[in-house]
């Protein structure tokens, strides 16, 4: 069963950390209002696409949803919070430039071939 809290008495980090390593979701309601915005600029900054970065802060959100509890507090939220989002960002542009040119972009072969037939 998850606990209920007053939002209000999440103003300080450490509250805000408690309540979330409770699972609460008021506090991860909290999380979003505080940090969210933030996390967008960064995740933003890092891959140059709304959609993408949209989708790095949603999967940024659920690694602290299931590590929360690793969370030690030796670092502020917000470094924490800074890290996992510029990490999946990273995975993720990583991830894209694994990806052949071919499946990025299926015509970017036919253009290479026209290219090399007409000099």
């Amino acid at each position: 069963m998850t606990m209920q809290c007053d939002t209000r008495d999440m103003g300080t980090s450490a509250t805000l950390v408690t309540a979330l390593k409770r699972q609460d979701s008021t506090a991860f309601a909290q999380l979003l209002a505080q940090h969210g915005a933030m996390l967008y600029r960064v995740a933003l900054r890092l891959l140059g696409q709304p959609e993408e970065a949209e989708e790095v802060v949603q999967q940024t959100l659920v690694t602290v949803y299931t590590k929360i509890a690793t969370f030690d507090e030796r670092a502020a939220l917000t470094t924490w919070l800074y890290r996992i989002v510029v990490n999946t960002a990273l995975m993720r542009l990583r991830a894209k430039a694994r990806v052949p040119e071919e499946l990025q972009d299926p015509l970017a072969a036919c253009r290479r071939e026209n290219a090399m037939a007409n000099p």
